[in-house]
């Protein structure tokens, strides 16, 4: 069982919005985005240990607080397991929203709302307003949120949290709720140890020096006081109580040495490891006194003190485990762990906050899930935290593109670099775009995106000649002629030969369209149209228009026509090049043999990712090539701007004490 999905209306700076959320969830957004105030709707609603205080700041900027305004959360919750939530699902019966025909569903809400018998105009402040909880979409179904609350609470491992303070003192240990849970003031066993603990104050009190010392405060305090007061302080170990036994359990690192000696990282990670050991037992040490069994976790910022090594150890563990929980961070090694349907990002816009959410990647087929998560783990999931992404085929694109970024912003033809955008170059590894577009498009992230690939104008040609053997429209000779060009390699008169039948091929631009299925479905049947009448250079306009950057062949070949020729052949030096390999080199550059070229690149031992790094310490601001320049400058339009301080609103308020009436 998880919240699957979260609307909330008119609370901070969450004006109207809404979220889908999969069984885990990671809680990504700039600083001021409202993860915060989302966990603390969700803690209104679900946290019985929080204490509601909701006053006029908490209602969105530019709405009227009160006077019949609303704050409202609802929250659906799905994935229930009809072998193992037996008992959640007897007592939720009435929340549900769902058909009995299909997977069960149901709804808790919490408005915030002028109470019963009250006129909007007269609601002007906290004394006529309630907060309410009903479930269902009943808001008179308010014993059914109350029963289901019941058993299903939200904990909080907030951000700003003092471990060491936690674990000494009793109200706030995490032990305090083992222990208790334990019922262990009861055991017979640790009953007879606090009898050993009370005989072993007994014997301490007959050692004459501790005696003496005893009897001579009790003098003392007897002689200021003037046996006003019938007081007689004694010196021993511990006190002899079971319960106040109990409380002075505490957690060693080792045998002796206490928590507060320990490192902060390895606090918070037994912290953690206590809160998980708690949540495991609720399911299996159920009490009359203790019902809420189903538990949401939600953690801000985890990363705190954690070496990156210990996040990927620690949170691999968590996310295994059959626990619905929510996770905000801003840690690139947490994120590259995580399945790639679990990330919420949260964006600002003009009206508040929004937010999109990958639950829908689940649907996706298995084998692209798995890709997803194998690039989010080598790229350590740095993608996710950026304003907007340019999708790349290989290394020396990875390498170049930002470079080229960087020159053209000292030439003053940018803004900005792409690091001072928040633009992140992806490298893909190949030309399948499809899975990233996935997770980062429409569908998933809804980031800015630029693709730049190859056009590949020779790629394919012989495959094509040979699935025309079969089109009936061709006669024989026509036939007989592309398969001889194809044996002969004769690629420009194969091509043209190609076109002149009607049946033009351009890998490249084939590519693109397939992509404008994921990002502008609207344009696939113009494109294709195009396509097959040998519009190349209308086919490669429209894709741009929708951020789909095509070259007419290669990288190189684009570096070799913008002038590149001489910083290459230096490269090629520097990389241990002989004179007699310089000049062949130089051979094939002057003739166009491109594929030579990549081949001679790729053998220099230091392959085209070193050669690329080399090549970017020689890059002109005045030789970029205009197909990565449409890219970078498509893509730095699209960023979304930063959050403003001023809109930075509505920090979480201090917990304290209701100051109104909570019905339910």
């Amino acid at each position: 069982m998880h919240i699957s999905r979260v609307e909330i209306k008119n609370f901070r700076n969450l004006v109207d919005f809404k979220v889908d959320l999969a069984e885990k969830a990671i809680v990504l957004g700039e600083n001021g985005a409202g993860k915060t105030n989302f966990f603390e709707a969700l803690r209104i609603a679900l946290d019985p240990s929080y204490r509601v205080m909701l006053s006029a700041s908490d209602f969105s900027r530019g709405t009227p607080a009160y006077l019949g305004a609303k704050i409202e959360v609802h929250l659906w919750f799905s994935g229930f397991d009809p072998a193992n939530d037996i008992d959640l699902l007897a007592c939720a019966h009435d929340c549900r929203i769902s058909p009995e025909t299909e997977p069960l569903q149901i709804k808790l809400s919490c408005v915030y709302q002028p109470r019963q018998n009250i006129q909007p105009a007269e609601a002007t402040g906290e004394d006529e307003y309630e907060l309410i909880r009903y479930g269902g979409d009943d808001p008179s179904n308010l014993h059914s949120a109350t029963r289901f609350r019941s058993y299903v609470r939200l904990f909080l491992i907030p951000a700003l949290r003092d471990i060491d303070r936690d674990m000494q003192s009793w109200r706030l240990s995490p032990m305090r709720r083992l222990l208790e849970l334990m019922s262990l003031a009861q055991d017979s066993d640790f009953l007879k140890v606090a009898q050993k603990v009370a005989d072993a104050g007994n014997d301490l009190q007959k050692i004459q020096p501790i005696s003496q010392l005893q009897s001579q405060i009790r003098t003392l305090l007897s002689d200021i006081i003037d046996d006003a007061s019938t007081v007689n302080p004694t010196i021993g170990l511990l006190p002899s109580d079971p319960d106040a036994i109990q409380r002075l359990l505490t957690l060693f690192i080792e045998t002796d040495l206490p928590l507060e000696r320990a490192s902060l990282g390895l606090s918070n990670v037994l912290y953690l490891t206590i809160q998980l050991v708690f949540f495991d037992m609720l399911r299996t040490h159920k009490k009359s006194s203790q019902s809420s069994h189903y538990t949401i976790l939600a953690i801000e910022e985890p990363e705190a003190h954690l070496h990156p090594h210990l996040q990927r150890l620690v949170f691999s563990n968590v996310f295994k485990r059959n626990l619905s929980l929510l996770v905000s961070t801003h840690s690139s090694t947490i994120v590259s762990i995580a399945k790639p349907e679990w990330f919420v990002l949260f964006k600002p816009n003009g009206a508040g906050i929004t937010a999109v959410s990958t639950s829908q990647i689940r649907r996706l087929d298995e084998k692209i899930r798995q890709d997803l998560s194998r690039f989010l783990d080598a790229t350590r999931g740095e993608v996710v935290f950026s304003r907007a992404v340019i999708l790349v085929e290989g290394d020396a694109e990875m390498f170049l593109v930002p470079e080229m970024a960087r020159r053209l912003k000292a030439a003053g033809l940018l803004k900005r670099t792409l690091d001072g955008a928040g633009i992140t170059v992806c490298n893909v590894y190949g030309t399948d775009f499809a899975p990233y577009i996935h997770f980062l498009g429409p569908q998933g992230l809804n980031l800015p995106i630029a693709i730049i690939t190859d056009g590949d104008l020779y790629v394919g040609l012989g495959d094509k000649a040979q699935q025309l053997q079969k089109e009936p429209s061709l006669d024989q000779a026509t036939k007989e002629r592309l398969l001889l060009l194809k044996a002969q390699n004769v690629r420009d008169e194969l091509r043209a030969l190609l076109e002149q039948c009607g049946h033009g091929h351009y890998e490249g631009l084939k590519r693109g369209i397939a992509l404008t299925r994921l990002v502008a479905i609207d344009q696939v049947v113009a494109l294709q149209t195009h396509y097959d009448n040998g519009n190349w250079e209308t086919v490669r306009t429209i894709l741009e228009e929708h951020g789909i950057f095509v070259n007419q062949r290669t990288l190189e070949d684009e570096l070799i026509a913008v002038g590149y020729k001489p910083e290459l052949v230096e490269v090629y030096r520097d990389l241990g090049g002989s004179q007699t390999q310089q000049d062949n080199l130089c051979a094939d550059l002057d003739n166009g043999e491109i594929d030579k070229v990549i081949r001679r690149i790729e053998t220099t031992g230091m392959g085209k990712g070193r050669f690329a790094q080399r090549l970017a310490e020689r890059l002109d601001s005045n030789k970029i090539p205009p197909y990565i320049a449409q890219a970078i400058h498509y893509v730095m339009a699209k960023v979304p701007k930063p959050i403003e301080i001023d809109d930075m609103i509505f920090p979480s308020a201090p917990e304290a004490t209701t100051g109104i009436s909570e019905t339910v």
